[in-house]
């Protein structure tokens, strides 16, 4: 495996929406140093923590949860750390069962999971649901090998996303 596999995966709509970016690493790699510092070094407010499958059960390989919208309330609070963050670790596992990750992987690597829950979700099972499927696609993504050139010169042609529409280009 190169040093560190990368992706990113939305699934669901609206507020209860998941939005998984997902670094897959080597432990002495990149991607483990990144690891380490943001586990000593968390951001008030943001929760960098070890994604569980239950309290004092991480999973495996160890992967840190990290939220990009600051939680200033505890409602909001509540839908990070609980549906978002048990569905990231239970997809990444799900994908880890189905045999989606080398043996070695589990005790050799590590991963750093970002997510991005909108502040006004409001159902706690579609979010968990979106965040287990994003998460289990995002480890499939990461470990993909080769390079789409097509896809890419496709997606380049029409760029979205769910904040803007450029007009066709001349």
């Amino acid at each position: 495996m190169s040093a560190m596999r990368v992706s990113e995966v939305q699934t669901g709509e609206g507020v209860n929406a998941a939005l998984v970016s997902l670094m897959l690493g080597t432990k002495d790699g990149p991607v483990g140093l990144a690891f380490a510092l943001a586990l000593a070094r968390p951001r008030p407010g943001f929760g960098n923590v070890l994604a569980t499958l239950r309290p004092q059960v991480p999973c495996k390989p160890p992967t840190l949860f990290v939220s990009r919208v600051e939680m200033r309330d505890v409602a909001y609070h509540r839908m990070v750390m609980g549906p978002a963050q048990i569905g990231v670790a239970r997809g990444l596992q799900e994908a880890i069962n189905q045999g989606h990750l080398p043996p070695m992987a589990p005790e050799g690597w590590v991963g750093i999971a970002t997510v991005a829950v909108d502040p006004g979700a409001d159902d706690a099972d579609l979010l968990y649901r979106n965040h287990l499927v994003a998460a289990r696609e995002s480890i499939v993504r990461a470990l993909r090998s080769g390079f789409d050139h097509a896809a890419l010169s496709e997606a380049a042609a029409g760029p979205f996303n769910d904040y803007y529409v450029p007009p066709v280009s001349p």
